[in-house]
């Protein structure tokens, strides 16, 4: 095993349902966080899927359960981007996740419902989606809304190093929803790797400030989409209204900025170029045109204030073997 391992960083993207007491982000705190829990009455099976910051060598997985709202098996499927030809999915619903395995989970009877079940899981994949599939729950007096819930989640691995960008990634394609911001991306990307070439960093520099930009809105949208996505699971209308006008916000934000994100060094070089093939055919016809006897009467007519179009346009399974546990 590599002897690198380390603590790897995730992010949650979403759970089939929450408890709104037991929100999902719960399990990014640690043990000490009162976790995630399903809604009451649920439908089963519940998933909960993930997606780790960089592809990895996933090693170790360290689930901590709810004491009382315990599931009766946990299941696990993953998917690695890399080498992948299914990568190019613009949905990471639309990929096909590989079953790895699955893990039966303990009633927790003979502890009176008060320990937390802790489970130490090895493994070792290529790993960048997680989803975790709970079945239904053990069914006990301390769970009378037959719910399912966890404390923690941790993972163990290795971070793979990619290769540079020349194109938009998977997670591009989920973040930045609308084809024009995805174009505008790869733009800058392959301008990006042109200016590596010719090692203009200055240049490369200016670019890179430009994707993250175009990033980190792209990130907030969709961040914002799941938690709309579970306000509306929840019944919560009010607050799937008030993502829905601040997604649609960032999303005009990004179209009318996207322009200006460009570079202006990109812009200049064809504005420069059209100059210098118009500049002397213009000299030219100026000096025909223009008769010496009313050449001071010109001049002055030129000073005047020309009228402007301001004219606005309109806008219109079955379950495989047992994975190696402690």
């Amino acid at each position: 095993m590599d002897n690198n391992i380390q603590k790897l960083k995730y992010r949650l993207i979403e759970a089939t349902t929450e408890d709104p007491n037991y929100p999902l982000y719960e399990l990014l705190k640690g043990i000490d966080s009162t976790g995630w829990v399903s809604i009451r009455f649920c439908s089963y099976p519940q998933e909960i899927l993930l997606q780790f910051v960089t592809p990895v060598k996933l090693h170790k997985i360290h689930i901590l359960s709810n004491e009382k709202k315990i599931s009766s098996m946990l299941e696990f499927y993953f998917y690695n981007l890399n080498g992948d030809s299914s990568s190019s999915s613009t949905n990471y619903k639309n990929v096909n996740f590989e079953k790895l395995g699955y893990i039966r989970m303990d009633s927790n009877s003979r502890t009176n419902y008060k320990a937390r079940e802790f489970r130490k899981i090895f493994v070792d994949i290529n790993c960048s989606y997680l989803k975790i599939v709970l079945n239904k729950n053990h069914v006990n007096k301390y769970n009378v809304f037959n719910q399912v819930g966890l404390i923690s989640l941790d993972f163990y691995g290795v971070p793979v190093i990619v290769s540079a960008e020349t194109d938009i990634t998977e997670r591009d394609r989920n973040v930045l929803l609308d084809e024009i911001s995805q174009e505008k991306l790869k733009i800058l990307l392959n301008k990006k790797e042109e200016a590596l070439k010719i090692e203009d960093y200055d240049e490369a520099k200016r670019l890179k400030i430009s994707i993250d930009r175009i990033r980190s809105i792209g990130q907030k949208i969709f961040e914002l989409e799941t938690q709309k996505k579970l306000s509306v699971i929840n019944e919560d209308f009010d607050n799937a209204k008030i993502l829905k006008l601040e997604i649609e916000r960032l999303k005009t934000n990004l179209r009318i900025k996207l322009p200006s994100i460009i570079p202006e060094k990109s812009i200049s070089i064809e504005l420069n170029r059209s100059y210098e093939e118009n500049k002397e055919s213009t000299f030219e016809r100026d000096r025909e045109n223009i008769d010496m006897n009313t050449k001071l009467n010109l001049e002055c007519e030129d000073l005047k204030p020309r009228e402007i179009n301001t004219k606005e346009k309109d806008n219109n399974e079955e379950p495989k073997e047992e994975i190696k546990e402690s």
